[in-house]
């Protein structure tokens, strides 16, 4: 089973916020020494929008989480980890005013952008991580699962150095307004190539998918979470010291009465599902296991999940990032037999 684990190294988009060293920096080192520990090898995806209003703020404090930010990465690539491209375009449109972010959403996702700016912007990004790291990065995922649909981002994403996608979950959806998704249509296999549409398989596409994998999630895991929060402890706050964008009434109700397909993450509790998911990935013959999470929202009780999991199950994986796993299976367009036998079909 090859296994990879993927972050989003981002701030929240609540108010507040929270602050790059208690929400990326403190817990991605955390979480590194949880992983290397049995030589699993970690991908951030770093929400590249972000970084680049703090390089060109004129607040020293900006300039110094930027500093700090850029060591930290580099530190990744030294030891052999993976540093890859997440865009979360707000940042474009938000300030800093009064000592504080005013978060502006009214253009959440790459689409509300004209191809030209997007190319721009994206060809920025690359360049600002490219300079930190000395490598310029291969993979993207969309700022909250905003990939749709693609044939707007194709261009530019191609053209900024992109080869490889790892955001779609089989069976995920949304209808939050402005954040909306949907990838019910998508194939359960482990990877496949694709052009203009990553539901859409097609050998000869310029991208590979690699779909992050997904768990069975009953809506008494979301009754236990509510609970929680009204008995809250310490084990269990996250790292991250802001807060979420909140979702509309209909996204809380679907949670709470309905079973649903989610992501299989290392975020909270949720870290709790791991067996569970590696357990469904093998019923359905998959030979990926491809996990998520943010820093900002792991605490000491998921930390101490994924700790317990790979040591059950880590010496039987082949670990990867998403670099080594382009390097391996995206040069040629390929895909597993379950995905060939597919597509053939």
């Amino acid at each position: 089973m090859r296994f990879l684990i993927g972050v989003d190294y981002e701030l929240f988009f609540g108010s507040p916020t929270g602050t790059p060293q208690r929400c990326m920096i403190e817990p991605t080192e955390a979480l590194l020494g949880v992983l290397e520990k049995h030589g699993a090898r970690l991908t951030v995806f770093v929400d590249t929008a972000y970084l680049v209003k703090i390089q060109q703020s004129r607040e020293r404090q900006h300039r110094n989480a930027f500093d700090h930010i850029a060591k930290q990465l580099q530190t990744l690539v030294s030891r052999q980890h993976d540093v890859q491209l997440h865009v979360h375009p707000h940042w474009l449109d938000s300030n800093w005013h009064e000592g504080r972010w005013h978060i502006d959403t009214q253009r959440y996702r790459l689409h509300d952008f004209s191809p030209d700016a997007l190319a721009d912007m994206l060809q920025e990004q690359v360049a600002c991580l490219r300079a930190i790291t000395g490598i310029p990065p291969v993979a993207y995922r969309a700022g909250g699962w905003c990939l749709q649909p693609f044939a707007h981002l194709a261009g530019p994403l191609h053209a900024a150095g992109i080869r490889m996608d790892s955001t779609v979950y089989t069976g995920g959806s949304s209808v939050n307004p402005g954040r909306e998704f949907d990838f019910t249509g998508a194939l359960s296999d482990d990877f496949w190539r694709f052009d203009d549409d990553p539901l859409a398989p097609d050998e000869a596409g310029r991208f590979l998918e690699l779909p992050i994998s997904t768990v069975t999630v009953p809506p008494t895991f979301y009754w236990r979470m509510l609970l929680r929060r009204l008995r809250p402890s310490d084990a269990h706050r996250a790292f991250g010291d802001g807060r979420a964008l909140s979702g509309s009434g209909a996204y809380y109700l679907r949670k709470l009465f309905s079973w649903e397909s989610g992501v299989a993450s290392i975020d909270g509790a949720r870290a709790s599902m791991l067996p569970r998911a590696l357990a469904e990935r093998r019923r359905l013959g998959g030979d990926v296991l491809n996990v998520m999470g943010h820093p900002k929202s792991l605490s000491r009780v998921s930390l101490k999940l994924l700790d317990d999991f790979l040591l059950a199950h880590g010496s039987t994986f082949d670990h990867h990032t998403m670099s080594s796993f382009l390097q391996f299976e995206g040069q040629a367009p390929s895909t597993n037999s379950k995905g060939a036998s597919a597509m053939a079909g």
